[in-house]
């Protein structure tokens, strides 16, 4: 039974008890809640002039909320968690439970989300990403120079250094004889798992000049003979000699490699790269 605008009554008209009904009592079962939800029109002001006065939220259980028709605006005090409950956009949501947010300025006790951004932010120069669904995680700041860039599973972003970068190494990777056939390289435990260019110097310690070549895991093409120099992936050295690559890596960091003739004593050391 809803609201009925009341009767403007007359002086000297005879009250019937339908009209007492209609405009008295029923109206005040509508102000007590007794025969639906009552509407105010304006708005609602508690008179604070007693010291005593007060607004007491219903108090549900959760399942009691759940049962609820709800729509948005709707408030409660869910006595099973407990805290206080909103419904907003579909769903109920915690409207704060005396949260202390540290002194920090502009944040309600229902706003989580923005007291977790900023105490996520320890050092100048850190950022914040989302691992899912309203779950963020602090990424600290990068060192000097660094450009920020996804992952190489497009997962998350990382800082790295701003395009190739040539690193001095000077770094022995081989001490042995020398392979007759092609032979895996794996250099990856001073350039890393990754495609590198590769600045290798290889001394033969035979008494026979013996022809050497590189070149990537993976390829197929058969060579085996040039002059030495820097740049070229193949050379002819000789004992009392030195000579100078650049070779490409695979994506793990593997090259292959091949002496001519029988096998003799080398050593080669990783001078420089760039990946």
């Amino acid at each position: 039974m809803g609201w009925t605008a009341p009767r403007d009554w007359t002086v000297g008209e005879v009250v019937t008890e339908d009209m007492m009904d209609t405009h008295v009592k029923n109206n005040l079962r509508y102000l007590k809640g007794l025969d639906g939800v009552p509407t105010i029109e304006s708005g609602l002001i508690i008179d604070n002039t007693g010291g005593d006065e007060y607004l007491q939220i219903p108090s549900l259980t959760t399942a009691e909320r759940d049962a609820l028709t709800p729509v948005n605006g709707m408030i409660i005090y869910n006595e099973t968690i407990p805290e206080f409950n909103k419904y907003e956009n579909a769903e109920w949501k915690d409207l704060g439970g005396g949260v202390d947010h540290g002194g920090l300025d502009g944040l309600a006790d229902d706003d989580h989300t923005q007291y977790q951004l900023k105490s996520l932010l320890t050092t100048q120069g850190d950022m914040i990403y989302a691992t899912g669904d309203s779950t963020w995680v602090r990424l600290a700041k990068g060192t000097s120079l660094q450009s920020l860039r996804m992952n190489s599973g497009a997962t998350a972003p990382e800082w790295a250094g701003v395009g190739a970068t040539l690193i001095v190494a000077e770094t022995e990777v081989f001490n042995a004889a020398a392979p007759v056939a092609w032979t895996d390289l794996d250099l990856s435990g001073t350039i890393g798992a990754n495609t590198a260019l590769v600045l290798l110097k290889i001394i033969q310690n035979g008494a026979v000049v013996r022809t050497v070549a590189f070149r990537k895991n993976g390829d197929t093409d058969e060579f085996y003979l040039a002059s030495t120099s820097i740049g070229c992936a193949l050379g002819d050295t000789a004992s009392t000699n030195h000579a100078v690559f650049l070779v490409a890596t695979d994506s793990s960091g593997v090259i292959e490699w091949i002496t001519e003739g029988d096998s003799q004593p080398a050593t080669i050391d990783v001078m420089a790269y760039i990946k």
